[in-house]
Order: structure tokens, then sequence, then C-alpha cells
């Protein structure tokens, strides 16, 4: 991320440790998908109201940008630029801890437990669906956002509607 080690003291630092990991993701994901330490860094600059979440990762290969986007959509982070990285690949699912304890602390505003577990299970759902669906990833994070975005404006709000907004939007 281009930060020193010298210049820490520049910048507000949060850890994440492997237990708070295994708290939040324990019920998605499997344990050794986890691991047994937390390697992944997160940067996180707040942006102006409108600039919309912009992510950026490095030596990452299980969490994508997109199931970033939509997880941290549904947590209530909404104009933020943020760099995810890992010193080698690895899973990046500690960073996505860290990214929602850093809002916390640049904010002072603590996100609903609930919405946070929601936002996890999201983030495994999605990673199941595109290791499960012979398709693009970025299609399926793309059909994910179109189906909050018509749950958010209202669009559709029982089973039936949800059912044929997925059919629909699939083919799509």
């Amino acid at each position: 991320m281009g930060i020193k080690a010298e210049d820490f003291e520049q910048y507000d630092v949060v850890y994440v440790n492997n237990s708070e990991e295994h708290e939040y993701l324990d019920a998605y994901v499997p344990k050794e998908k986890i691991g047994t330490r937390s390697l992944s860094s997160v940067f996180i600059c707040l942006e102006e109201e409108g600039t919309g979440v912009n992510i950026s990762t490095y030596h990452i290969n299980y969490c994508t940008v997109g199931m970033y986007k939509n997880a941290l959509a549904t947590a209530g982070i909404t104009d933020a630029s943020i760099i995810v990285a890992g010193p080698f690949d690895i899973s990046g699912t500690a960073a996505l801890v860290g990214t929602f304890k850093a809002y916390e602390e640049l904010t002072g505003e603590t996100l609903d437990e609930s919405v946070v577990d929601a936002a996890m299970d999201e983030l495994v759902t999605t990673g199941e669906l595109e290791e499960s669906i012979d398709g693009d990833a970025e299609d399926i994070e793309a059909m994910i956002s179109e189906l909050k975005g018509r749950i958010a404006r209202g669009e559709i709000d029982s089973t039936e509607e949800i059912a044929a907004a997925i059919d629909e939007v699939a083919k799509e």
C-alpha cells in the first residue's frame, strides 16, 4: 500500500486479530479458508458524499472487489476509497472485518451487528454462487447488486416478486 512502518504514526491504525475474524466468519466460511492468522490489510479513506465505494485489491484470491462492494453497501458504507492487500495470495477475509472496524473508528458510528452479519452472509453466498455457476464473477456480483437495488427502491417486496426478479435478472 506504499506505507512505511515508520509512517504509521501519521495514520489511525486499527488491528484485527484472528479470533475476531473467526467471530464474524465462522458461521459462513470454512475455518481453513480463514486460517490461523489475520494477514490482509486495509487502507480506508472516507470520501465526499456521492463518491461511492471504490476498492482495489492486491494478492486477494477469495474476496473479489464486487463481493467487498456489495457486502460493504449492505453494512451502510457508502462513500470511501479502500485498498485491500496481502503480502502474498490470501483469502482477504480479515480485511473485510478490518474495514468494518476501521469505518466505525473513522466515523464514530457503530454498525448494526445484524447488518454486518447480513453483509458477511452476503459475501460468502456471493462467493459460493460464483463457484457453483458457470459464469463471470462480475456478472454474478452485478446480478446481486441489481436485485439489492430493486429491493431498496421498493420495486419488489414479496417472495413471489423476488423470485420473479431473480429469474429476470439472471436472464439479463
